[in-house]
């Protein structure tokens, strides 16, 4: 007797294990928590925010270069592709030496761009047209063209302050006073003669670093947020803030050697790669975050006042751990709406991408944003190479797929939707970057024209791409199979409730294929499957293992409707039998509609 009940309790412990461990198992495979809302703003979709970089967009009077009117000219196609926000990189006075983001007046547009006239004129259109402006905001550094910084360097208050300065090194005459070094390459110091101090730069050294700790600077920012908020700006990409601090302590204070770190080549000094060091003084500092607090309540009081919601995005190119703080510590202390998710442009190359990558990449992101976060996806930008470039032309479709459907807000930087690859090298003589970023920089390609339809008279600031007579805004538009039409039909699919308020489910995935499923109760759940592997790839997507625990998703039904892929007429569906494995060509994309509605 004893055995039998020794029998009966091993077996209802056994047992009670095997459940809790196979609903713990799924749980984990499926519970991603995501941030609830009830009520979507603007910028939380079902529109991607589109990035424009104005000098290559469209060209208005003959000058080679895009600007304002060519912006406004072209808000018909931003209309049809289903964009309702908008992100202008930087449109500000400046020497261009990096091409806007070296600002010498914030309140003026740079006359190769139009004029502030130009710029309420585009803004009007835009209201009219039930569309939200993006505005780029250098918040680190001016340029050295700017008038405080003349003032500074020559001690007129309350100027004097405005920037980091510093003495050299102690015991020396020239030396910088650390070994501090700049994002693009060298010494982040520069000795101004007429000072006798050295200026921090953590860009180029005509960029002179802003110092955020002056009451007066930052009563200056704030006055620049008011400006451009009253001439109907609806939030505002905060460039470069990780860098807005630094340790104040100088000489010295030398930022450690990155262990495992080799150059390639043999560098010493104030040559040595930016990457070669921790920058444990120069980045991410304490004072960072009450900062940012500060331009939120600002913001929001704002918005308030006028009833239209602004908000603030934060560039932070870090780990997640750390890019994940500039969301603030809770729904009390919020900070940046969104900081910018990198993960998809820093962990993915064509040398190391898979399923399994893709999907650790993702959910690296995912369980780190808060539940007073929002979630948003990056795959290009003006200082990374295009999609097309970095992969391949045939994984465009998948990749705006993934990035499209995934929750949260999409970040589609300008020629994406085309699938547009690097522009050519520039010769030394048309060179307008000198990190070498003109290849993502090129203009749009309107038609199969001698100028693209880019410009009229004379030749575009850069080079156009070398397929643009067959590669361009015409042909797709009369194509049912182009990379447009299939982006086009994502952002129409976001409008459903399903991708606007559902959960992700994100299964296992294989070396070949990433897949997630969107479902919401009451709707029809979707499936979104990518082959990113260069070989035919299937997969069962109800399968289970040996053990008999899932590694697939219960809720995929044994039929659905394959609604997009890549490279496909949009106008087709088709049928798919789920319980048979399906096949993915190389580099293709599928939007699959389940059967039945989630109960």
């Amino acid at each position: 007797m004893i055995h039998v009940l020794e029998s009966v309790f091993s077996t209802i412990f056994w047992s009670f294990w095997i459940v809790s461990f196979t609903s713990v198992f799924i749980l984990l495979m499926l519970g991603l928590k995501l941030p609830t809302v009830s009520r979507l703003e603007w910028w939380q979709g079902p529109s991607p925010i589109y990035q424009i970089y104005p000098k290559s967009f469209q060209d208005s009077n003959g000058d080679g270069i895009g600007d304002l009117k060519g912006i406004q000219k072209r808000l018909g196609y931003l209309q049809r592709l289903g964009i309702k926000t908008v992100w202008l990189s930087p449109i500000y006075q400046s020497p261009m030496k990096d091409n806007g983001y070296d600002i010498s007046n914030f309140k003026q547009v740079d006359p190769v761009f139009g004029t502030l006239e130009d710029f309420k004129s585009l803004v009007g259109d835009m209201k009219s047209k039930d569309m939200k402006l993006l505005m780029d905001f250098v918040v680190n550094h001016t340029s050295d063209q700017h008038e405080w910084f003349q003032k500074s360097v020559k001690r007129i208050p309350p100027y004097s302050d405005y920037y980091v300065w510093s003495d050299p090194m102690r015991g020396t005459k020239d030396q910088p006073p650390n070994n501090w070094l700049s994002v693009f390459g060298g010494s982040a110091w520069t000795f101004n003669k007429q000072r006798k101090q050295f200026y921090l730069h953590q860009f180029f050294p005509e960029q002179p670093d802003l110092n955020l700790r002056s009451t007066a600077v930052r009563n200056e920012i704030l006055d620049i947020f008011r400006f451009w908020m009253d001439e109907g700006v609806h939030g505002f990409r905060l460039d470069a803030i990780k860098h807005g601090f630094e340790d104040m302590n100088f000489d010295g204070k030398n930022e450690p050697s990155r262990p495992g770190f080799r150059e390639s080549r043999t560098v010493a000094g104030a040559d040595r790669n930016y990457d070669s060091l921790l920058h444990i003084h120069t980045t991410n500092q304490p004072e960072t975050f009450p900062l940012l607090r500060e331009w939120r309540k600002f913001l929001d009081v704002h918005s308030q006042k006028d009833g239209v919601p602004r908000v603030m995005v934060s560039e932070v190119y870090d780990d997640p751990n750390v890019v994940a703080k500039y969301f603030g510590i809770d729904s009390f202390d919020q900070l940046s709406h969104f900081p910018f998710n990198f993960n998809l442009l820093t962990d993915i190359n064509n040398d190391n991408i898979s399923g399994f990558l893709m999907r650790d990449s993702v959910l690296k992101w995912i369980s780190r944003v808060p539940p007073h976060g929002w979630n948003n996806w990056v795959v290009g930008n003006h200082d990374n190479g295009r999609i097309r470039s970095r992969f391949d032309e045939k994984i465009v479709d998948a990749m705006n797929m993934i990035v499209i459907l995934l929750p949260g807000t999409p970040v589609t930087y300008y020629g994406e939707e085309l699938g547009l690859a690097d522009g050519p090298e520039a010769d030394d003589a048309q060179a307008r970057d000198p990190m070498g970023r003109d290849v993502a920089r090129g203009p749009m390609p309107w038609d199969d024209t001698k100028n693209a339809g880019f410009c009229s008279n004379k030749a575009p600031w850069l080079p156009l791409g070398t397929d643009h007579r067959t590669s361009n805004v015409k042909a797709q538009l009369a194509s049912q199979s182009s990379h447009f039409s299939v982006y086009s039909a994502l952002v129409k699919l976001r409008a459903q409730s399903v991708f606007k308020f559902g959960g992700i489910l994100l299964p296992d995935a294989t070396k070949q294929i990433f897949w997630f499923l969107r479902h919401l109760k009451g709707h029809r759940s979707y499936l979104i499957a990518a082959n990113v592997s260069q070989q035919t790839a299937e997969i069962n997507f109800r399968d289970s293992n040996e053990k008999g625990f899932f590694r697939r998703p219960p809720i995929v039904t044994e039929a659905g409707t394959i609604v997009l892929r890549s490279s496909a007429d949009v106008r087709r569906r088709s049928s798919v039998d789920l319980r048979k494995p399906v096949t993915l060509q190389p580099h293709e994309g599928v939007v699959i509609r389940l059967a039945l509605k989630l109960s």
